[in-house]
Order: structure tokens, then sequence, then C-alpha cells
């Protein structure tokens, strides 16, 4: 009778830990998929690439306003 509560304990605790490891190695197999896949988008991006320059102008608006306020 012990050996046979001991016996169905182990087969539980060894099936709940098999679980457990199928989800850690689940999740583990997703996160590497994410980051080959990100690797793979970053080396084959085809979209282009649009930088915003800011433009300044010759003379300082500031400076000119002052400069008029004195004549």
């Amino acid at each position: 009778m012990f050996w046979e509560k001991i016996r169905h304990l182990f087969q539980l605790l060894s099936s709940y830990m098999v679980r457990k490891m199928a989800v850690v190695l689940v999740a583990f197999m997703l996160g590497m998929s994410n980051v080959i896949l990100e690797e793979d988008r970053m080396v084959n991006d085809t979209r282009a690439v649009l930088e915003q320059q800011e433009e300044t102008p010759d003379d300082d608006l500031l400076d000119a306003a002052f400069y008029e306020d004195l004549c």
C-alpha cells in the first residue's frame, strides 16, 4: 500500500515535470524563431528609409527682429 502511494506520487510528479519542461522548451523555440525572423527582416529590409533633416535658415529670425527694433 505504501509503495503504491509512493509510485503514484512519483508518476504525478514526473508527469508534472515533463509538462513544465515541454512548456519551457516551446517558449524557448518560439523566442528563437522570433529572433531569427527579426534578423531576417533586418537583413532583407527593402523598405525605403526616410530621414528627416531639419532645415535651418541662413539668417536667424530672432537676430533680424532685434536689429529692426533698434533702427
